[in-house]
C-alpha cells in the first residue's frame, strides 16, 4: 500500500462537538479530488474503491474497532450494501468536527485517524487497484450478482452482441435540497432527445438491445449489467464509471455534448478510464446537452464494432468471461505510468498557460488609458 494512498495522523485523539468521549476506533476520511461523494462517480472512485482496497488490512490489524466514515447522503444505501462489519456512517458535520478537534489534549480514548486518497481524477487511475477491488466484490457478492445477471439474461432474447443503452432519469429530489453539496444530476444536466431512434439504430446491428436506467438500482445490478454487456452506449456521466465492473472486450460509445469539448480535453474521465482498463472507447459528439444524437454517426460506429463481435453468451459465460488474471504485464504498466505522467504534465501546462493569459489580459487592461 502506497504512503500517499493511506495517511495516518500522528495525533489520534479528539472529541465530538458536545465534548462527549469518543470510543476508541478508526476515523476514516475520504479525500475526493473533484466533485462530491454524494454523486455516484465520485462516490464510487473516492469512497468505494479506496475503502474496499484497505478494508481487510485495517480490520485484521485493528480488529474489534469501529470504523467511522462520513455519510454520502443518497449514496449511503450503496455503502450499506457492502455489508462491512463495524462500519459506522456519521453525519458529515459531526465527522468533520471530530477530525478538526483531533489535537485536543482531553484524557479520553483516542481514535486512529486515517485519510484515504480518492481515485476520482484520471491522473490517479490505477488498473491494478481497480482490478483488485472488482475481484474482491465479485467474489464476495457472487450470489447477488448472479441473481441480477439471471434477470438481465431474460431481457436478452435475441442473437448478436449485447448492447446496453443507458437512459438518464430525472434527478432525485435530494439534488435540489440544501443538504446537497453540488446541485443537479441525471437528465437535468444532459439527456438524449431521440432515444427511440438510438434504439432503432442499435437494433439494426443486434437483436440484443437493452435500455436501462441506473438511478435507484443496487450496486449488484450495476455490476451485473456492465459485466453482461458487449457494447455500452451512454452519455458522458457517472453511470459510465461502472466500466470498473466490465469484462474484457467490452466497447464503450460515449455521447458527449460539444459544449464539454474543452473540459473533456483537459480531463477525459471516461476516455482515460477506458484506456486504463483496456476498453475500446468511441466518442460521439452531441450538438446540445439535451439535443438529438447523430444516428448516422452512431450507425457507422456500431457497424465497425459489430463486424467481428461474438454472439451473445449465457449467464454463466457472462461471469466466467470476467478477467481472471489481475496482474498486468510490466510493459503495459510502464506504458500506463508514462501515460499518467504525460497527463499530469499536460494538465499543469494547460493551467499555467491559462494563468499567463489571464495575467496578460489583466496587465493590458491596467495599461489602457
Amino acid at each position: 500500500m502506497d504512503d500517499h494512498d493511506l495517511k495516518t495522523s500522528s495525533s489520534t485523539q479528539g472529541s465530538i462537538p458536545d465534548n462527549r468521549p469518543i470510543a476508541s476506533g478508526i476515523h476514516l476520511t475520504f479525500r475526493n479530488r473533484h466533485g462530491s461523494v454524494q454523486h455516484y462517480y465520485h462516490f464510487l472512485f473516492a469512497c468505494i474503491v479506496p475503502l474496499v482496497r484497505i478494508w481487510n488490512s485495517i480490520t485484521i490489524s485493528l480488529s474489534g474497532r469501529d470504523v467511522s466514515v462520513r455519510s454520502c447522503a443518497i449514496m449511503d444505501d450503496l455503502l450499506y450494501q457492502l455489508r462491512l462489519p463495524r462500519l459506522v456512517i456519521m453525519d458529515p458535520a459531526a465527522h468533520t468536527a471530530i477530525y478538526d478537534r483531533r489535537a485536543e489534549s482531553a484524557n479520553i480514548e483516542r481514535p486512529l485517524f486515517i485519510t484515504l486518497e480518492g481515485y476520482d481524477d484520471p491522473v490517479r487511475y490505477n488498473a491494478e487497484v481497480f482490478t483488485s477491488v472488482r475481484d474482491q466484490l465479485l467474489f464476495r457478492f457472487i450470489d447477488e450478482i448472479q441473481s441480477e445477471t439471471q434477470e438481465i439474461n431474460r431481457l436478452f432474447t435475441g442473437t448478436g452482441p449485447r448492447v446496453v443503452i443507458i437512459r438518464r432519469l430525472s434527478a432525485a429530489k435530494f439534488y435540489s435540497e440544501a443538504e446537497c453539496e453540488i446541485k443537479t444530476a441525471g437528465s437535468e444536466r444532459r439527456s438524449v432527445a431521440n432515444m427511440d431512434e438510438v434504439c432503432s439504430v442499435a437494433l439494426r446491428y443486434s437483436e440484443n438491445v437493452l435500455v436501462a436506467a441506473l438511478e435507484g438500482r443496487s450496486l449488484y445490478y450495476q455490476m451485473a449489467l456492465f459485466a453482461a454487456a458487449d457494447i455500452v452506449i451512454g452519455q458522458h456521466g457517472a453511470a459510465l464509471g461502472n466500466l470498473l465492473w466490465a469484462r474484457n472486450g467490452i466497447k464503450l460509445i460515449e455521447i458527449i455534448p460539444k459544449e464539454l469539448k474543452d473540459r473533456v480535453r483537459e480531463c477525459d474521465y471516461f476516455g482515460d478510464l477506458a484506456r486504463c482498463l483496456s476498453v475500446r472507447h468511441y466518442r460521439l459528439w452531441q450538438e446540445l446537452p439535451h439535443g438529438p444524437v447523430d444516428t448516422g454517426m452512431l450507425a457507422n460506429i456500431l457497424r465497425m464494432i459489430t463486424a467481428n463481435s461474438p454472439a451473445s453468451r449465457s449467464s454463466l459465460e457472462v461471469l466466467s468471461g470476467l478477467p481472471k488474471d489481475s496482474s498486468i504485464s510490466r510493459s503495459r504498466t510502464a506504458k500506463r505510468s508514462l501515460w499518467v505522467t504525460w497527463r499530469k504534465l499536460r494538465h499543469l501546462a494547460t493551467r499555467a498557460w491559462r494563468k499567463l493569459r489571464h495575467l496578460a489580459a489583466r496587465a493590458s487592461s491596467l495599461l489602457m488609458p
